[in-house]
């Protein structure tokens, strides 16, 4: 009698599973949520307006004109610090040519400021934290830089910090 149970709540079951199956709208369980497409290599860099340390507000089009080096990070990222003498020195080298901007990704602008203070960055750094520009970029590791040429194509991207200054600089070569 136990066997005849268990015989017709599996019957039963796969009955279920089977009417479950035929009423389910086709693809629903295949469907991947709508999420963030980074930016491709070769494709045109979405704009973005941010704000400044200072205040300023900068957007992708008013940099056009002449290449970008686009740098996402955060002031707790460790490969961020280390990351950062070698924007600071690709600056110092090729700042007449190229804009340089950084947009922190999280913190206030009084600990933004701070750290651009404390590390000596004399390029431009924006806060992302209240805009849409870390999002538009699909920006999930940090840091991430893209390079766009003066055309607003993304040339480059780099996820992780260079290695060297020099290793930058190669990178940006021909932007």
């Amino acid at each position: 009698m136990c066997r005849d149970k268990v015989k017709r709540l599996m019957v039963l079951s796969l009955f279920a599973i089977v009417i479950m199956v035929i009423f389910l709208p086709s693809g629903c369980c295949n469907s991947a949520p709508d999420l963030p497409v980074a930016p491709k290599v070769g494709s045109l860099a979405p704009d973005f307006e941010v704000t400044t340390i200072d205040g300023a507000t900068v957007s992708l089009q008013d940099l056009k004109g002449k290449p970008i080096l686009l740098l996402f990070f955060r002031t707790t990222c460790p490969a961020c610090n280390t990351n950062m003498p070698h924007v600071q020195a690709a600056f110092e080298a090729r700042g007449e040519e190229v804009h340089f901007i950084a947009i922190e990704t999280g913190s206030s602008n009084d600990s933004v400021q701070q750290y651009a203070e404390t590390n000596g960055l004399s390029f431009t750094v924006a806060l992302g934290r209240g805009n849409t520009a870390p999002n538009d970029y699909n920006i999930q590791f940090i840091p991430t830089t893209f390079l766009i040429d003066s055309q607003g194509v993304i040339r480059a991207k780099q996820v992780g910090a260079y290695a060297s200054a020099d290793a930058l600089l190669a990178a940006m070569e021909d932007l």
